[in-house]
C-alpha cells in the first residue's frame, strides 16, 4: 500500500489484480481480518513488457487504484534518492508467487525474501 486506496505492485503480478484486491493476508485459505476491495483502474509502467523469464523484466510494476480506502493499514513511503539504496544494498520483496513455474503452483503463505540491488549500470 503506498496509499489507503492504492496499492504498488509487481506488473508480472496482473492476473491476480483483475477484480479484487484482498489486504491483510498472510495465509489464502484463511481470509479472517483482511479487507477485500474491488478494483477501479490499473496502471502499468509505460515501458513495461511482458516477459516469460523474469530475469529480462524491466519496468516491472503495476499501480492498482481500489475502489475504496482499507484501514488500519499503514502505507510505505516510496523512495526518491536514486543513491539509495546502493549496488549491492539488501532489500526485501514479499509476495504470494509460484512456488513452481513449470507446475504453476502458487504458494499458500506469505513470502519473503531478502535481495541484494543491481544496478544496471554497475
Amino acid at each position: 500500500m503506498i496509499h489507503d486506496d492504492i496499492v504498488l505492485t509487481a506488473g508480472h503480478c496482473y492476473k491476480a489484480w483483475d477484480y479484487r484486491a484482498t489486504v491483510g493476508a498472510y495465509n489464502v485459505n484463511d481470509l479472517s481480518g483482511t479487507q477485500q476491495r474491488g478494483i477501479v483502474r490499473r496502471v502499468f509502467h509505460p515501458d513495461y513488457i511482458k516477459q516469460d523469464d523474469p530475469f529480462l523484466l524491466q519496468n516491472d510494476w503495476l499501480i492498482v487504484k481500489l475502489a475504496r480506502p482499507v484501514t488500519n493499514v499503514e502505507p510505505v513511503s516510496l523512495n526518491c534518492e536514486a543513491a539509495n539504496p546502493a549496488n549491492r544494498d539488501l532489500v526485501m520483496a514479499v509476495g504470494m508467487g509460484l512456488e513452481d513455474k513449470e507446475e504453476k503452483i502458487r504458494s499458500e503463505l506469505l513470502k519473503k525474501v531478502e535481495m541484494p540491488i543491481v544496478k544496471p549500470d554497475v
